[in-house]
């Protein structure tokens, strides 16, 4: 854009200071844009440039084409060098990503074992412990029936207690 921006004002000074060869005011900017596009007739845009313009035209319109292919051709090998270099640096990264994941092997080998260790104490600690959850549950249950077992046992001496003090209604509750 910026090789087309200084054409147009080179001319447009051309023009201006009436210089010799000064690009005339036609409609070579409109056909400079079809050339972009898709579908471009290459051989009716020959045609009309050949049969409106003039030798020293051709020959200047022929010169900015080639210039202008040239710059393409550069733009072209450049993108194609830099994409080569990005894809010469992952290349690169994911050589360094598989030798770190290698150098990981073994730390995840000892993880491994670590955590398989682990998971035998725990099945451990858990049937050791479920086995004694069942006798707690036992002794709980015989802790319940004592307390009401002890609550009987006192009962007699809790009412007499409550009736010699006229507590009646304390009498009932208990």
């Amino acid at each position: 854009d910026s090789l087309r921006d200084r054409r147009r004002v080179g001319a447009l000074l051309n023009a201006y200071y009436h210089i010799e060869g000064a690009e005339k005011k036609d409609e070579t900017p409109a056909v400079e844009s079809d050339l972009d596009k898709q579908g471009f007739d290459v051989k009716r845009y020959f045609d009309n440039m050949v049969s409106s313009g003039e030798l020293p035209e051709l020959i200047k319109r022929s010169n900015s084409l080639d210039t202008e292919v040239k710059d393409l051709d550069g733009d072209m090998q450049m993108l194609v060098y830099e994409n080569y270099s990005k894809f010469i640096r992952a290349t690169d990264v994911i050589k360094q990503m598989k030798f770190t994941i290698e150098g990981l092997e073994p730390d995840i080998t000892c993880l491994e074992g670590s955590l398989n260790r682990i998971s035998e104490h725990q099945e451990r600690v858990e049937a050791g412990v479920s086995g004694r959850s069942m006798q707690i549950e036992a002794l709980l249950k015989q802790q319940r029936v004592c307390k009401k077992l002890k609550v009987l046992f006192d009962l007699p001496t809790t009412l007499h207690r409550c009736l010699d003090g006229g507590a009646y209604g304390r009498a009932v509750e208990a």
